[in-house]
């Protein structure tokens, strides 16, 4: 008879556990030493060994002949716990089994003494599910059970355990199973089987088993006999993946904000499957490897890909400038994986809009969008103050720097220094006047004749809660014309405060402090050109 490869190939002693040291060396040193406890709480994700080890050391307590802790597996009592024929192994589904009755039967079936072997055991899988009436009647036992029952308890929610349970139990971890023994054993299995399987085949079923080799040997199970090498594309096809590929090239286009090649991608994805909904999982979790890349400073042992993705991906995370984008794109993607089951109709143009969105946050209205914006508003100024660097050096060049290159300039007929000095004198007092020619007298303003009382810091004052706004504002020159409120900056702090809508948030301040104006601009201030810098110089 056809046995499924997870049972085909489930381990019968602790030594062929994989990925799970740290337990199975607990539970061998207590067999060993003969240190075994009333109850045991296996508890860990599914697929990771948890009612392997159970039968184990059901096995292992019940052994006539153990060695170091594992059962020897040719004894009659190990040979009838791998049949299945002893009744003195008792395994209850907890899901269809949950009520009090069946637990009242249980602890009344504990107080005989076993048939076959040396401990009755009882092995509870996902016990969480019994009822609270249930979890009151098996407290009693479970606390002092008869010498010769043991109790076994799995689950894969241990948080909704009472605490009266997990006081009573030894709790035993169970952890997901590491990507590359996952692939040993896949690769193992394939060598026992026949399977001919590339190993980055191999490398992605273990990334979408999550830990768990139940999974990862169904996964494989599935693909046997679809083609004579199971290779990465045929993982892909044969699973209904989306291709690397494509959720790369979906990366690259909604950090180049490139729409029309994002959508051509998606296109493609949904001309695969039909349903992308995996193909989302998975591009959700390139971005967290993109998230590793930008904040762990040595990503490479936390990323499950190829060399070939890494350079991908390490590419990809190089074009990000901060992390406020990466994180509007993770929200965005969270926010349909979450919805996407919801949407009954329309599911394809939900993921455009969402992807439409990655690719230009000008077309979306939260937070997330907007600190995206701000974050390529800093990138855009950073560029243009670097191009502008050798007007920005001449204006901040110091006094002892401008000596420096005065006196390195060829010498003048040396003069008397009473001529010197009235040279100089002279030529300042003809600065000062050119100055004053260029320089219009000051006009009195409107406002000022109209008696329009302003107060700078009184109106940032007035924006209340928005320190982010007031803080950007603390940078500008304001003044009142007329009733029109005028703010000046440079060109980055403008695009951002009208991205902000400052425009409206400063005229309702202005008039809750009295202010009398019709509106407000907001403007670049003007920049003194090169010429006018050396004129000062």
């Amino acid at each position: 008879m056809y046995q499924a490869l997870y049972r085909k190939y489930r381990p019968r002693t602790f030594d062929e556990v994989c990925g799970q040291d740290q337990a199975v060396a607990v539970l061998k040193n207590q067999v060993k030493n003969d240190k075994v406890s009333h109850a045991y709480l296996f508890c860990g994700s599914r697929g990771t060994g948890k009612t392997t080890c159970a039968k184990i050391l059901a096995k292992a307590v019940n052994c006539e002949n153990p060695k170091d802790g594992d059962p020897c597996g040719e004894c009659p009592s190990c040979r009838a716990i791998n049949s299945g024929t002893t009744l003195d192994v008792v395994e209850i589904d907890a899901a269809s089994n949950n009520g009090v009755d069946s637990i009242r039967q249980l602890c009344e079936e504990v107080k005989y003494m076993p048939s076959d072997l040396k401990k009755r055991v009882y092995i509870i899988d996902e016990v969480h599910m019994l009822t609270i009436a249930a979890f009151n009647a098996l407290l009693k036992t479970l606390e002092e059970p008869p010498e010769h029952v043991l109790f076994i308890l799995a689950t894969t929610e241990l948080q909704k355990l009472p605490a009266t349970i997990l006081s009573r139990c030894q709790r035993i971890n169970f952890r997901r199973i590491p990507n590359d023994v996952i692939v040993d054993r896949l690769m193992n299995v394939a060598s026992v089987e026949g399977i001919q399987i590339e190993r980055e085949a191999a490398g992605v079923i273990a990334r979408l088993s999550d830990g768990a080799l139940r999974d990862a040997l169904s996964l494989l199970e599935s693909c046997i006999g679809k083609a004579d090498i199971i290779t990465e594309e045929e993982i892909t096809k044969l699973l209904g993946l989306g291709n690397r590929e494509l959720l790369i090239k979906i990366c690259r286009a909604a950090l180049t904000s490139n729409a029309p090649m994002c959508m051509s991608a998606l296109g493609e994805l949904y001309t695969r499957q039909g349903d992308i909904k995996s193909s989302i999982s998975e591009l959700f979790k390139l971005y967290r490897d993109l998230l590793i890349i930008k904040t762990v400073p040595d990503p490479g042992e936390y990323l499950d890909c190829t060399e070939n993705e890494k350079k991908e991906l390490f590419d990809i995370a190089g074009g990000f400038e901060g992390s406020d984008r990466l994180n509007y794109h993770l929200d965005l993607l969270r926010t349909l994986i979450s919805n996407y089951d919801y949407v009954t109709s329309g599911k394809k143009a939900y993921a455009e809009v969402t992807f439409l969105k990655m690719c230009d946050p000008a077309v979306s209205d939260d937070n997330g969008a907007l600190l995206a914006r701000i974050e390529a508003l800093e990138e855009k100024a950073s560029r243009a103050s670097f191009a502008t660097a050798p007007e920005n050096a001449l204006r901040s060049e110091s006094v002892p720097e401008r000596e420096t290159r005065a006196a390195a300039a060829p010498e003048k007929a040396e003069k008397p220094a009473e001529d010197t000095h009235a040279s100089e004198n002279a030529r300042e007092s003809a600065a000062e006047e050119k100055a004053a020619e260029k320089e219009p007298a000051p006009k009195k303003t409107a406002a000022a004749a109209s008696g329009t009382a302003f107060d700078r810091k009184k109106l940032i004052s007035a924006l209340g809660d928005d320190a982010f706004l007031g803080a950007y504002l603390g940078e500008t020159n304001m003044r009142v014309e007329g009733r029109v409120l005028t703010v000046e900056a440079e060109e980055f702090t403008v695009e951002l405060l009208k991205t902000m809508e400052a425009d409206k948030t400063l005229a309702k301040a202005a008039k809750s402090i009295g202010c009398d104006i019709d509106s407000v601009t907001i403007r670049a201030a003007k920049t003194a050109s090169n010429n006018d810098i050396l004129d000062t110089l």
